[in-house]
């Protein structure tokens, strides 16, 4: 079921989403040995509104539909990452999350996640720094 050939191709991929992108190639590589690969057929719910959210999924190919009070948010399609809140706090999901094509995704739990934060507490910073602009691009686009 490996969607990649070498483990370089895996941390090719993790790299390309911009999460993940200021990562070392040692950070990288620790990242890719806690993913999953795992193959999802279409329509398939991930993630429930409101439940327990314990792990993001890195899309590989196919693509997530983003729904929130049943109203379809957002369609997310390879290299794009969902779910990665539940990472770092333990609050039910904002939204629900639905395989809109046979997708292969990589899974990332909150455990590994705390697991490399430990570890290697340079990541911490880099993903603090990545959060930062991407709310920084939220606010430009809904203040201007």
């Amino acid at each position: 079921m490996a969607h990649f050939r070498r483990k370089s191709d895996k941390i090719a991929h993790i790299k390309s989403i911009p999460l993940f992108g200021k990562l070392s190639q040692k950070e990288l590589a620790e990242v890719a040995r806690h993913c999953d690969e795992m193959t999802v057929a279409s329509h398939q719910v991930l993630a429930n509104e409101g439940s327990p959210g314990d792990e993001c999924f890195i899309i590989v190919s196919g693509e997530i539909t983003i729904r929130r009070n049943r109203r379809k948010l957002a369609v997310k399609g390879a290299g794009e990452i969902v779910g990665e809140m539940a990472l770092l706090d333990e609050l039910p999901r904002s939204a629900t999350l639905v395989t809109s094509q046979d997708s292969n995704l990589l899974v990332f739990s909150r455990r590994d996640f705390r697991l490399i934060i430990n570890e290697l507490p340079s990541v911490s910073r880099k993903l603090l720094e990545t959060l930062s602009e991407r709310l920084r691009e939220t606010d430009k686009s809904w203040l201007g």
